[in-house]
């Protein structure tokens, strides 16, 4: 098999590492000569395409058929990829929409390139998680999709800014359904905390796990989660606080202390 670039074979050797020793390896001690060096990408990857050479390849043979099993597990990432996005747009968009994504997604230069042959890059899986967790936040599972977020963590340190982008569409989208008398949402809620307790452990297991270091999973991926829980929770108790309590005025009426929907609509089209 002819692999792409370094980061392949760098890859096929901590997934050596994982066969051999039953491990993930957080520092390499041939790196940064002669005093070695903490690994800043997680295992996540490494250790799925591992489970999948161990389940492929008997005990004896996985030495083997590692560099076969590897180089076309990336297109077997590839396809599951392209199929969450279709499954993404059918879920939100309908089956055009969803056919269309899928399509820019599958002749993308980036997701091409990624689920090549021969690439062993944990790149392939960037589109793929964020796409798991969106399916299940519009089919209502917020346990599943806040631990899925937690996760992917566990494959690349940089999964903290689509979940923050999710976070934020999350937040625009309750303030501005907000109304008088209307129920509590606590999905995007269920959904943070679920990644804040799923990201303790990849945290705990990352080579940084006592630093505050954004370009490797560390602290700061989960101080980053915890806050935004703690904030998300605040905003739903003023919401619910502010629809329960709205502010009197001496001229008239009660006013509401947060617009609703229906206000703003009418403000800008006025």
């Amino acid at each position: 098999v002819d692999f792409h670039d370094g980061d392949s074979y760098y890859h096929l050797r901590r997934i050596e590492q994982i066969l051999r020793d039953g491990r993930v390896p957080m520092f390499d001690p041939q790196l940064a000569f002669p005093d070695g060096q903490r690994l800043q990408w997680h295992g996540g990857y490494d250790l799925a395409v591992a489970a999948l050479v161990g389940a492929v390849c008997g005990a004896p043979s996985r030495r083997e058929c590692l560099e076969p099993v590897a180089a076309f597990s990336t297109p077997l990432f590839g396809i599951f990829a392209i199929a969450a996005v279709l499954a993404l747009g059918w879920v939100v968009a309908g089956r055009r929409t969803a056919l269309g994504a899928a399509l820019f997604f599958a002749l993308w230069p980036f997701s091409a390139g990624s689920a090549a042959l021969g690439m062993v890059d944990h790149h392939v899986l960037e589109p793929l998680l964020p796409s798991l967790w969106m399916i299940a936040l519009a089919r209502g599972r917020p346990l599943l999709a806040g631990s899925l977020c937690g996760l992917s963590l566990a494959v690349f340190p940089t999964a903290l800014w689509p979940i923050a982008a999710t976070v934020l569409a999350l937040v625009i989208e309750r303030v501005w359904s907000a109304r008088p008398g209307c129920a509590p949402d606590w999905l995007a809620l269920r959904t943070l905390g679920a990644a804040t307790l799923c990201a303790v452990p990849v945290v705990w297991s990352s080579a940084y796990a006592r630093e505050f270091e954004p370009a490797a999973t560390s602290l700061f991926h989960l101080a980053a989660l915890a806050a935004s829980t703690a904030l998300f929770a605040l905003l739903e108790l003023c919401l619910q606080r502010a629809q329960r309590h709205p502010r009197r005025s001496p001229e008239g009426p009660p006013r509401r202390r947060l617009r609703t929907c229906d206000d703003i609509r009418r403000r800008v089209w006025t």
